[in-house]
């Protein structure tokens, strides 16, 4: 493109100053490991390349200059990177003195009990060094090439307490595992607690049959849409708390965690 054609204000119809630039988006998905972040291995999200020529008038010369723009990035290279940064914040969260910790939705590869071996003695030697109770969001392969989403409550000793099913398909994400029909909630040394996964909230009766079903504590994996999840969904949480009175924690897998108290705080 010609410099004058974009800004006539600053260059002369004559100017021999050509401008260039694109804007490149990379996406990609590996289905056998989870996100964030589970591209293929050395793709950027993004590059942004810009450059400029110059014919000289006074010499049959030509100069120019190429640049690129890309962000930092991470790539996700197995079933257990991220969740060994999720481990390490548990064992944080238990020294701090917590009791129930909530990890995001689909977070794990599988179900702790029956998943890869490499998952199960990882998940359950967790548990016992940290002595906590935990609701984690997980993909449950019931048969090839289908699932549910699911989340758990598992107990100090790795046992699992109780689970639930997600209910509602999140809009423009080509779901289609089979959604959960029941709101259960299961009794603990901590508290009676319920579990709903991210976009069930956004309906008032789900969290309302949580705590119908005898709910005092409830616990929130999820997974939201970038900028989405930091404002809109929080507020939703934080009223589904008041309506509910009672607390809700809800964990992220990329963006805003947040603990509420039954009175919105």
């Amino acid at each position: 493109v010609c410099s004058s054609d974009l800004s006539p204000s600053l260059f002369e119809p004559t100017t021999a100053l050509s401008l260039r630039a694109s804007l490149n988006l990379y996406r990609s998905r590996v289905a056998d490991i989870p996100g964030p972040d589970n591209r293929l291995e050395g793709q950027q999200p993004w590059q942004f390349n810009f450059g400029a020529d110059y014919r000289m008038k006074s010499l049959p010369l030509s100069m120019g200059f190429s640049a690129q723009i890309a962000p930092k990035f991470t790539v996700q290279q197995s079933a257990l990177q991220s969740q060994d940064s999720l481990a390490s914040r548990t064992r944080l969260a238990a020294a701090a003195g917590a009791r129930l910790v909530v990890w995001p939705e689909e977070v794990l590869p599988g179900d702790p009990r029956t998943g890869p071996p490499q998952l199960r003695e990882w998940f359950d030697n967790l548990l016992r060094e940290t002595n906590v109770y935990l609701v984690t969001g997980y993909i449950d392969f019931t048969e090839k090439n289908s699932y549910e989403n699911r989340a758990g409550l598992f107990a100090p000793n790795g046992e699992l307490i109780g689970s639930y099913t997600k209910a509602h398909h999140a809009p423009f994400d080509n779901d289609t595992f089979p959604v959960g029909t029941s709101f259960p909630s299961y009794e603990t040394p901590i508290g009676t607690i319920g579990m709903v996964i991210c976009f069930d909230y956004d309906f008032q009766y789900t969290t309302r049959s949580v705590v119908m079903s005898g709910a005092d504590i409830l616990a929130v994996p999820e997974w939201q849409f970038g900028r989405l999840g930091r404002i809109a969904e929080q507020q939703k949480l934080i009223f589904r708390a008041v309506e509910s009175r009672v607390p809700a924690v809800s964990a992220d897998l990329a963006w805003t965690s947040i603990i509420v108290a039954a009175n919105g705080r």
